[in-house]
């Protein structure tokens, strides 16, 4: 058993996943492995993959035979996954060196913890940010539209994430299955953190906001009302979830305008 396993699913991503693995690579600490699924890509990713696993002993390529989008691939990762800490990574994104290090050492000395995330260095084509995220999510603070993580920072217990079952594949959580892991740790019980320093430097460019439909939105939007019927909470929490609906139907260069004022 390793320290941590680092997880990541990777669709077209040839121009950035080799990137992306290397700032793994390079972390301060060492005890780790890596699997990367190639979801399915119709380009070049796997042939870098495979040429990266020849560079990297520590570095694990599979791949799945067609798409089965995020949770899928991660799935996918999870079997093969030894470590005592999971770690998430994107496939656009680079991590810290020290980001392995820090949030495994925060694991390891706050056992009441079932994960940690951290805040995220925002590079969104033009400058960068910071961008936190609630230092002590609880159900509450969730059903009332905020987030437990950063996925892309997220590191969780291997044992925690096993008796959870993992992601969720559904289609109708097809683009928030993130969102509702993070639902299912704090509605059995498992307390996060999130560390208030950036870990992970995150490529948020407009591309990234033509995948996020209107679909996406209202999918998001089904899935916290349905945990909020759960938590038996009023009809009048839904208020909180429209603001991402509209955020939705707001013209491509507004959202983009006005998400790239967002650091919080």
């Amino acid at each position: 058993m390793v320290k941590v396993s680092v997880i990541m699913g990777a669709y077209n991503r040839e121009k950035t996943v080799g990137d992306a693995v290397k700032s793994v690579m390079e972390s301060t600490l060492q005890d780790i492995e890596m699997i990367v699924c190639d979801d399915g890509s119709t380009d070049n990713t796997f042939s870098v993959l495979q040429e990266l696993e020849q560079q990297y002993p520590k570095l694990k390529a599979i791949k799945n035979e067609k798409n089965l989008t995020v949770a899928g691939a991660l799935n996918h990762c999870l079997e093969y996954a030894t470590g005592e800490y999971i770690a998430v990574m994107d496939s656009d994104d680079k991590a810290y060196p020290e980001r392995l290090e820090t949030e495994a050492r925060f694991l390891d000395e706050h056992p009441q913890y079932a994960y940690v995330g951290a805040a995220l260095d925002v590079d969104n084509g033009t400058g960068r940010f910071i961008r936190t995220y609630e230092e002590y999510p609880t159900i509450e603070k969730i059903l009332k539209g905020g987030y437990p993580y950063a996925h892309p920072t997220l590191m969780s217990r291997h044992e925690i994430l096993k008796k959870l079952g993992g992601y969720n594949n559904s289609k109708d959580f097809y683009r928030c299955e993130d969102l509702e892991l993070g639902y299912r740790f704090l509605q059995n019980g498992y307390s996060g953190y999130n560390l208030q320093i950036p870990l992970v430097i995150y490529a948020e460019s407009p591309e990234d906001f033509i995948r996020r439909s209107k679909a996406n939105a209202r999918r998001q939007y089904r899935l916290r009302k349905q945990r909020r019927i759960q938590e038996h909470k009023p009809f009048w929490y839904d208020v909180f979830y429209w603001k991402s609906v509209i955020f939705a139907y707001l013209p491509e260069k507004v959202r983009y305008l006005i998400k790239k004022q967002t650091k919080s």
